[in-house]
């Protein structure tokens, strides 16, 4: 039977490509002043007309696909992610390369590429969701049973017996150095790899809270889960692997059942008021994805 289902994301989160505003241009420009490239995440405003269009600032193959242009590695870019659910990428730019990039009618936005933090969730109870457990929707409890939840954050202890039978699989991207060792926080030493398992925990506590079961069970305790790590040792996330996490979630929810992507992360921002009045906001969350077959 063919299933009609909307991936929605939990625990907000909110990724602010606050176009190229003064603000913003303040920002990467300081950055400059003790680098000689800055990691960046751009954002086009449609498909470029052409690919000359796009080598105006330096940036030298563009692939056309599914609507959407996506570049590659040039003389003064360093690609990092190439994302394939929004139009943009993320890289290392030299100043001459952001300036083409600033200037180009093409570019809807240029914002650095910043740091998020892990956050620690409350417990099951908060939510009612053990109530939730001994209801039935046609005649079937709601445990979960038939979905899955990705859960993008620090991996997940994959020998753990709360998940046992339920890790359907795991990546990996994660740019960042570990603090100490100086190696990157992919389990193989690598900004991308096929394993997330956990040097720090909060995944894991996570995944108790979201899909856990046994010894004290999660929202889903039935529900399969797919681990996206993206943070390091200390807990520290890059803008721009987490957008890469997220990505992976909903290019492969399909084949894996997918309908929750679990985030809970933080930045250094704080924000007293509605955010949406910002030039241009990439928000996952609720019902912004489209559904699936």
């Amino acid at each position: 039977m063919e299933k009609k289902g909307v991936l929605t994301v939990i625990f907000l989160f909110l990724i602010l490509i606050g176009g190229v505003s003064a603000d913003n241009i303040a920002k990467i420009e300081g950055q400059f002043e003790n680098e000689t490239k800055v990691s960046v995440i751009v954002m086009f405003k449609d498909v470029p007309e052409s690919v000359e269009k796009i080598n105006d600032f330096n940036i030298t193959d563009v692939r056309m696909g599914g609507g959407r242009a996506v570049a590659v590695t040039s003389i003064n870019f360093e690609m990092s992610h190439e994302y394939s659910t929004i139009n943009g990428f993320s890289g290392k730019i030299t100043k001459e390369g952001f300036e083409k990039l600033r200037n180009d009618s093409n570019v809807l936005s240029v914002h650095l590429d910043g740091m998020k933090h892990l956050f620690l969730m409350e417990s099951v109870p908060l939510i009612n969701a053990d109530d939730a457990w001994a209801m039935q929707l046609n005649k079937t409890n709601i445990t979960g049973k038939g979905e899955t939840v990705c859960l993008v954050d620090s991996g997940i202890d994959t020998d753990h017996s709360a998940f046992s039978g339920r890790i359907l699989t795991q990546y990996c991207y994660c740019s960042l150095l570990n603090p100490g060792d100086g190696l990157f926080c992919c389990p193989d030493n690598t900004a991308e790899d096929d394993s997330a398992e956990d040097d720090n925990g909060h995944g894991t506590h996570i995944a108790g809270i979201a899909a856990g079961n046994l010894p004290v069970k999660g929202v889903a305790p039935e529900a399969g889960i797919v681990a996206v790590k993206v943070c390091n040792l200390d807990g520290v996330c890059r803008d721009s692997d987490v957008i890469a996490g997220i990505d992976w979630c909903i290019r492969h929810a399909s084949e894996f059942n997918i309908s929750v992507i679990s985030l809970s992360l933080g930045g250094e921002e704080q924000y007293i008021s509605y955010c949406n009045g910002d030039s241009i906001a990439v928000v996952i969350t609720g019902t912004v994805i489209p559904s699936f077959p």
